[in-house]
């Protein structure tokens, strides 16, 4: 089987990154959360992929936290985003993830918020990019024609064969578990492959 890719924040703990870097295919780091927010390992973890040698990606979480202001709350996150991830180089596309709905935004909001984000990192050249979510979230939050099919997905699916959300005809990443092992890492590791 190929080597999984990791995702990983302050919730992990690294103690061989040596150990790490032989046991997994590359790593998304989280950056940054809602407005104002950075993961206190962002640093730390990618300077060390960098110099372990493991391709690396970034993700940021969304909060979709104004439900007056979707669009201009998710180019706040999305220029918080970029500012956070600047001085760094990735190998992977950026990636969205979006999982909650606190606030209660109706799916039209939700369109605005997501269409909102991706056009601040266009508008910031960014091309490359993904969305992470799991199939009820997109399904109960976004409408059937939602305009977000050709984007692609990666899926959090925690069964034996995953199931699409409406809109995707196929997924990109499919994260299967969040309860994985990975050698130099103490406790659990979410860990996503791509498709056979």
């Amino acid at each position: 089987m190929d080597k999984p890719i990791m995702d990983i924040s302050h919730h992990q703990t690294v103690t061989d990154w040596t150990k790490t870097a032989g046991a997994v295919e590359a790593a998304y780091i989280k950056a940054t959360e809602g407005q104002g927010y950075m993961d206190p390992k962002f640093r730390e973890f990618t300077q060390a992929a960098q110099s372990h040698g493991i391709p690396k990606g970034f993700y940021h979480y969304a909060s979709l936290n104004d439900t007056a202001n979707p669009a201009t709350d998710a180019r706040a996150e999305a220029r918080g985003f970029l500012k956070a991830t600047a001085p760094y180089t990735k190998e992977l596309p950026y990636a969205l993830d979006i999982e909650t709905n606190k606030s209660g935004l109706d799916r039209g909001q939700v369109v605005q918020w997501i269409a909102a984000f991706f056009d601040e990192l266009e508008q910031n050249g960014v091309k490359d990019y993904v969305i992470y979510s799991y199939t009820p979230f997109l399904d109960d939050n976004l409408p059937k024609d939602h305009p977000f099919g050709k984007i692609r997905l990666w899926l959090a699916a925690y069964t034996e064969t995953p199931k699409l959300p409406k809109g995707w005809a196929a997924y990109w990443l499919w994260q299967y578990t969040d309860r994985g092992s990975v050698p130099g890492i103490a406790g659990k590791v979410d860990l996503s492959r791509k498709p056979s």
